[in-house]
């Protein structure tokens, strides 16, 4: 626990290590409250009190309830108004409160590993949302054209959000401050859609594209013909091409993509520093222009397939030369 002059402004409960509820009353000017890896079913008094007591815990910005296992929030979650960061990973909650509308300075609302398929429509409230971390694959780019949804152009992260099959992602087009994303599903039946899209994201930093499409791969990637996704131009049904990419990004992950000619040109990405490549099964070769990134620092290739472990092998393999310069390459060759 931390104080100032007398008062509790940070408050962090894990497992074994309680904190005395006698000194509750000089905790409600508690800024931050950390909850971590509660047993099943246990609820401390201190958590519960943040929800009882009259003063309601008001002031807390920061409330990160991370492990406790908890199937419901109370209601009372919308007294803490000021609140501007919810961490509720690896709670396996199902549902929010309607009251969740209220926390109208909530910038960022953690969802990973919980069981959280829908958020209440109370949302439209949530003006100042920043960052959204959902379970991968669990909510679907559906809730973002939820009736009385605000637009989420303020967003800076949207990660893990499922892409559905047969539904449009058109709503996505409101989400065009992004810096950070992730994104797993149908990604290549919906092409004509996410092209436009993602080419408007000029402040991207990080992107993580996973695939799950299965048999449709070929059909789609065909149906994009030479459209232009950020810089990255489907040339056939089995490359693509990225030029003039994202200025900003930084790390850029690809997983499933059924391509086998991947060609990166000179400039298309000049800030990138982590690349990984993974479940690519189809991939002929490393991505020709790999030379040209300069600022890589790191290269993730899990999963390889024996044909690409030959042409990387240092100093004699065909692909060598693309990533000889790289300071960390995963797994070590």
């Amino acid at each position: 626990m931390s104080s100032d002059g007398g008062r509790a402004r940070r408050l962090a409960v894990h497992r074994d290590f309680g904190y005395s509820s006698s000194s509750q009353a000089s905790i409600h000017h508690l800024r931050s409250y950390l909850h971590f890896d509660l047993c099943e079913g246990e609820m401390s008094q201190e958590m519960g009190g943040i929800f009882r007591t009259k003063q309601g815990y008001k002031w807390l910005r920061v409330l990160d309830l991370e492990g406790t296992y908890k199937r419901l929030l109370p209601k009372a979650l919308g007294k803490l108004v000021h609140l501007r960061y919810l961490g509720l990973r690896r709670t396996w909650l199902n549902s929010l409160p309607l009251s969740f509308g209220d926390l109208f300075n909530l910038q960022t609302l953690d969802l990973k590993w919980t069981s959280i398929k829908f958020l209440p429509s109370s949302i439209s409230r949530m003006e100042n949302l920043r960052h959204l971390h959902f379970k991968w694959g669990e909510c679907s780019t559906d809730l973002l054209h939820q009736p009385n949804y605000i637009s989420f152009n303020n967003l800076q992260t949207l990660w893990g959000v499922l892409v559905p099959q047969g539904t449009s992602v058109a709503n996505l087009d409101q989400c065009i401050n992004l810096r950070k994303l992730g994104m797993e599903g149908d990604l290549m039946s919906h092409g004509k859609e996410l092209t436009g899209w993602l080419s408007r994201l000029n402040r991207l930093e990080s992107l993580n594209l996973c695939s799950t499409s299965g048999g449709a791969h070929a059909s789609c990637e065909a149906s994009l013909g030479r459209k232009n996704i950020g810089g990255i131009s489907f040339l056939s049904t089995k490359s693509y091409h990225i030029d003039l990419g994202f200025p900003k990004l930084e790390v850029l992950e690809l997983c499933w993509l059924r391509i086998q000619i991947l060609d990166i040109c000179e400039g298309s990405m000049p800030n990138l520093e982590e690349l990984e490549i993974n479940k690519c099964e189809d991939l002929r070769e490393l991505p020709s222009g790999l030379q040209f990134l300069n600022h890589l620092k790191e290269l993730r290739l899990p999963a390889m397939s024996d044909h690409l472990k030959e042409r990387v092998l240092p100093n004699t393999g065909a692909d060598w030369y693309k990533i000889a310069h790289i300071p960390f390459l995963r797994p070590p060759l």
